[in-house]
């Protein structure tokens, strides 16, 4: 395999992520601002990234009393689900309703702050047919709803696509697209998927490329959660996550054709815990659960439970594109789970049942493609599909009356009355009875009391903030206010055998701390936090010879992605370049520069480096990969760097003229700039 200094990584304590720990986490930057303020999940059960996504609480109702839908441009229909999600302001969608809502068009979700209340539907509950959802809004929660286009309008397009967050998906049931069926992409963060059955994407369809019935792309900027779900006879990307943190735990692959999940080249930290795979007679690479195409990648895995025939890998990790079980155990392979909120534990052994009892839309019950699909699971068959038709097509729901609803307000005048509430007071939705945070309308739709709190108690608070570096050691106190408090620090979650957080810790080492509160009757979660210790980076003795600007090479080809890398390639042009900025923000799609030279560190300290480019792009300092490109430098990379000269390089690579790209930096005595010309200079 070629080896390129760009591709190079090192490993940092144990291998807990890259030498240079990624700060700015947006897991643990989301958990410090919310835990201040005491919030409470989305809902009873929510887990992961986007356990905190307010959705439409306390806002107004929208009742969807048609199946009907409108085009571009055309008059929307009052009471139409995309009537009701193009609203603005925070909303509940309450359907009354049953059966398929054909879409003409993609539907857009552009105005946050939206839950869609799929278990609401009376009868056989209600399928979204033709077209997929756009998540391009933040406080999207998305629950018991089936989404399956199909290839009538013979367009290459996803079921779910999340562009934005935080954003929830909730025992979901996602199939029939011509492209991905779920996808996390784009500006996409504190996104969790759960309790989904994500299925039968159609294969040799109508997308150009050929054979793409595809499970799940992840390129977002931020951190995702998928877990307890199921990702069933689609022909490869199960998930594919590229630059990205992903907690993938407690789900269940089966049936893929190329491949189940895997990573190329990527900067991916991932926690692959729990999984279960179920190869049928037509899937390659049988005994593998996860192939590994790069270097750069660093997966912890741990509970991998394999139901071939065949053995494999015992953590089901395994090499390809010319990395080897060798390159796997030394850089891939990490011995600590990287921070991610907590998600309540199934054993591999026990997974598959659980799932098939508890997985895709359920309520108001489970249709008969579900049952089809998991029938097929539960006996290990299936095969995959180019059509719905070529498994029975739609099926018919029949119509069903809503509940009786006198004040409009989305909640049954039966249930109401049973619970203490008016049902001539249509305002009531937006009160809470019980003032456990969730409104009257929301214990409704979750099936709980709304005279009986949620037992809900906040995670303990730390003194230092989540992710914040050190070079010596940390003193680290924990607040559980008023409860006693377990913590770990070796990543694993507190139990009730788990020391006590008894006054402060002092940490010397990367720390990946966890503290919880234990007891009964209560539900809560862990407080995470990564404390990376940064080993200080000694400036470098160079040639007196140097010249002002950087070395810059340029290349060129149309797709950096999956394709052909600059170094492989014959340079377009050199030359010299002092303007990091104005280099990086040419808008030439198409080409590559990577510069080379020195960095002039003017004092010892801590430095912060924010790089926003295409996700295959790389800054390097000292000849190690510290950050990738992340649309909008969400995730900086924090150095230890000594007063002097050090290498830097960076690997610009320019697809979409569209993108913002940067680079900046921050350290002792100054604020965040670009980097100055004056301190750049090359041999």
């Amino acid at each position: 395999m070629k080896s390129s200094p760009l591709d190079s990584p090192r490993t940092v304590l144990e291998g807990l992520g890259w030498t240079v720990v990624l700060l700015g986490s947006l897991l643990l930057a989301a958990w410090a601002s919310t835990a201040a303020a005491q919030p409470i999940p989305a809902f009873p059960g929510a887990e992961g990234y986007g356990m905190w996504t307010v959705g439409g609480r306390g806002g107004e109702v929208a009742l969807v009393t048609t199946l009907a839908d409108y085009g571009e441009g055309e008059e929307p229909i009052a009471g139409s689900f995309r009537a009701a999600v193009e609203a603005e302001g925070p909303r509940t969608v309450v359907f009354r309703v049953a059966g398929a809502i054909e879409l003409v068009r993609s539907l857009d979700i552009r105005n946050g702050f939206l839950t869609v209340a799929g278990q609401s539907a009376p009868g056989d509950g209600v399928v979204l047919t033709g077209h997929g959802i756009e998540v391009n809004a933040p406080e999207v929660i998305l629950r018991h709803l089936r989404v399956r286009p199909g290839d009538t309008a013979n367009e290459e397009q996803d079921a779910i696509n999340v562009r934005n967050g935080p954003a929830i998906i909730d025992h979901c049931s996602v199939s029939w697209a011509t492209d991905e069926t779920l996808s996390i992409v784009g500006r996409a963060t504190a996104v969790t998927v759960q309790h989904c059955l994500i299925a039968e994407s159609l294969n040799r369809s109508v997308h150009h490329k050929g054979a793409h019935g595809y499970g799940t792309l992840i390129t977002a900027t931020g951190e995702a959660t998928i877990h307890h779900s199921v990702y069933a006879f689609h022909e490869s990307r199960n998930p594919r996550p590229k630059d990205v943190r992903l907690d993938f735990r407690h789900n269940l692959v089966t049936g893929w054709g190329d491949q189940p999940g895997y990573t190329y080249a990527d900067f991916l930290e991932m926690n692959h815990v729990g999984v279960v795979t179920q190869p049928l007679v037509y899937s390659n690479t049988p005994t593998c659960a996860f192939n590994v195409g790069g270097t750069n990648a660093r997966i912890y895995s741990a509970d991998f439970l394999h139901l071939g025939a065949e053995a494999g890998p015992a953590d089901g990790l395994c090499g390809s594109r010319g990395v080897n079980q060798d390159d796997i155990a030394r850089t891939v392979r990490v011995a600590v789970p990287f921070p991610a909120p907590a998600v309540t534990p199934t054993p591999a052994a026990d997974l598959k049942a659980a799932l098939i009892a508890d997985v895709g839309a359920m309520r108001p019950v489970r249709d008969a493609v579900d049952r089809r699909v998991l029938g097929l699971i539960e006996r290990g068959e299936g095969a995959l599909i180019d059509s719905q038709d070529d498994v029975g097509g739609y099926p018919v729901y029949a119509p069903a009356e809503p509940p009786a609803d006198a004040d409009a307000d989305g909640m049954p005048d039966a249930w109401e009355t049973a619970h203490g509430l008016d049902p001539a007071d249509g305002s009531d939705h937006r009160a809470d009875l019980d003032g456990d945070g969730y409104t009257n309308l929301e214990e409704w739709l979750n099936e709980t009391d709304p005279r009986a709190p949620f037992p809900w108690v906040a995670p303990p608070t730390v003194s230092v903030a989540p992710g914040t570096p050190f070079t010596d050691s940390l003193v680290v106190s924990l607040d559980g206010g008023g409860h006693p408090v377990r913590v770990t620090t070796d990543g694993t979650e507190p139990t009730a055998a788990s020391p006590l957080a008894d006054g402060s810790i002092t940490l010397t080492a990367t720390t990946h701390l966890r503290a919880r509160i234990v007891g009964d009757g209560i539900e809560t979660t862990s407080a995470v936090a990564l404390y990376p210790r940064l080993d200080w980076q000694p400036a470098a003795s160079a040639s007196s010879e140097r010249r002002a600007g950087l070395a810059a090479t340029v290349y060129l080809a149309e797709d950096w992605d999956e394709g052909v890398q600059p170094e492989d390639l014959d340079p377009a042009g050199r030359g010299i370049e002092s303007d990091v900025q104005a280099v990086l923000a040419r808008p030439d799609a198409g080409h590559a520069v990577l510069l080379d030279g020195w960095l002039e560190v003017p004092a010892d300290g801590l430095y912060t480096f924010w790089f926003s480019d295409h996700p295959r792009s790389r800054l390097l300092i000292d000849g190690v990969p510290v950050s990738p490109g992340m649309p909008s430098g969400e995730r900086p990379a924090r150095l230890a760097l000594r007063a002097g000269l050090h290498r830097i390089g960076v690997r610009s690579l320019h697809e979409h003229p569209e993108r913002d790209p940067s680079l900046t930096w921050a350290g002792p005595g100054f604020e965040r700039e670009p980097l100055p010309a004056h301190r750049l200079t090359h041999d």
